[in-house]
């Protein structure tokens, strides 16, 4: 589709009247009983009704993710939305089963892996599934199942949505992003650069070096890793920019906060990270990371400062991004993620939606290779 920018109201909103139009346009002989593939998603939705909730509780749980939206959403309106896309959720929290590295210590994860295994070999791979991986990958998926002498599971009709950054098949990219979205302020931003996070990075440690690289740089509230508060949601509302720095892969909650809350994310991209170094999800809709704010390599990172007082200098300029970031910035909520889902599986599934039985059960060519776009685009730094 062609670019987003601000002169939309809304690029959630974009995808919504665009998903419909694709839908409107579907020929009469291109629709078919769904009544057999909802009943397959109800089967399926039995089939992993015992795994961890995606919608957690208790203190372990204080900020759900997105995907406990997205599974409350779809369960509510499945009957139409499988109609629609041809495509059955396989409603897994993922984040629960693959992120308790080294993967061999929590008997209750592994535990759930074995019967995971057990309950995908049921799946019908003649059809067409897809999952949210949100705070997880296949790569995790894999190794996790590796590191419990477990067969890996079958992917090949299963169309994966990955907010960290697969390295292990093709996917499409998502933001990762926690249930509760940041509102964004109507007061003034004072702040011109923040930081505020963890010191949980690897690779070239960019966070351990955000301090010294903005030490009495005009504006800046540039703190050491490790140093948090509950008040980091009103700073990045009273900021014009953001440091957005990998986490334990190579992207962060944090680049997609900044943006709900208003604040322009300044990406730094670490090469040294396994896997891939970059994120960038919608992409592939147009979205130019550059263009709403910077994103630069971890060994320009010296550079960087200057290139952000060249930027504050010019006012319109700053006003330009911060209008292209208010138009996309509704994608990167947990509606955004669900209008995103909906518009690419609808997309791409509706020349295989025939009123035969055989077309309807084939996994559609289509998907992968877009998510192979789609992911090749999410790790660059510059659109063309």
């Amino acid at each position: 589709m062609s670019g987003l920018d601000a002169g939309s109201d809304s690029a959630r909103d974009v995808l919504q009247i665009l998903r419909g139009q694709r839908l409107n346009r579907r020929q009469p002989e291109m629709k078919f009983d769904a009544s057999d593939l909802t009943a397959y998603q109800e089967k399926v939705f039995k089939l992993f009704a015992d795994f961890p909730e995606v919608q957690c509780t208790g203190k372990a749980c204080l900020e759900p993710l997105a995907d406990a939206f997205f599974v409350r959403r779809w369960k509510s309106q499945y009957k139409e939305w499988v109609a629609q896309t041809g495509s059955v959720l396989i409603p897994l929290a993922w984040k629960a089963l693959t992120d308790d590295y080294p993967w061999n210590r929590s008997k209750s994860s592994m535990n759930f892996r074995v019967k995971l295994g057990k309950a995908w070999q049921k799946l019908d791979h003649r059809r067409s599934h897809f999952t949210i991986m949100m705070q997880s990958n296949v790569g995790q998926v894999l190794k996790a199942f590796r590191a419990n002498r477990l067969g890996m599971l079958d992917f090949s009709s299963v169309i994966v949505f990955d907010s960290r950054g697969n390295d292990t098949l093709p996917a499409f990219p998502i933001p990762l992003l926690h249930e509760k979205v940041l509102p964004v302020s109507t007061v003034s931003r004072n702040v011109t650069i923040t930081f505020r996070g963890s010191c949980n990075d690897r690779g070239a440690k960019v966070r351990h070096a955000f301090p010294e690289l903005f030490r009495g740089f005009p504006g800046a509230m540039v703190l050491s890793c490790g140093s948090m508060s509950r008040n980091f949601s009103t700073e990045l509302q009273a900021s014009v920019f953001a440091l957005c720095a990998p986490g334990s892969f190579g992207t962060s909650f944090r680049q997609y906060e900044a943006l709900q809350a208003g604040a322009l994310p300044v990406i730094v991209s670490d090469s040294t990270y396994p896997g891939g170094s970059l994120w960038l999800p919608f992409q592939d809709l147009g979205v130019d990371w550059n263009e709403i704010g910077l994103v630069i390599q971890h060994n320009d990172l010296s550079n960087l400062p200057k290139s952000l007082e060249n930027l504050l200098a010019d006012p319109a300029s700053v006003r330009q991004r911060q209008a292209r970031a208010a138009a996309v910035a509704p994608l990167f909520t947990p509606q955004g993620l669900l209008e995103y889902v909906l518009y690419v599986l609808s997309f791409y599934n509706t020349d295989n939606l025939r009123s035969d039985e055989t077309a309807v059960d084939a996994p559609p060519d289509l998907l992968p290779q877009s998510a192979c776009l789609a992911g090749a685009l999410a790790r660059r730094a510059q659109m063309f």
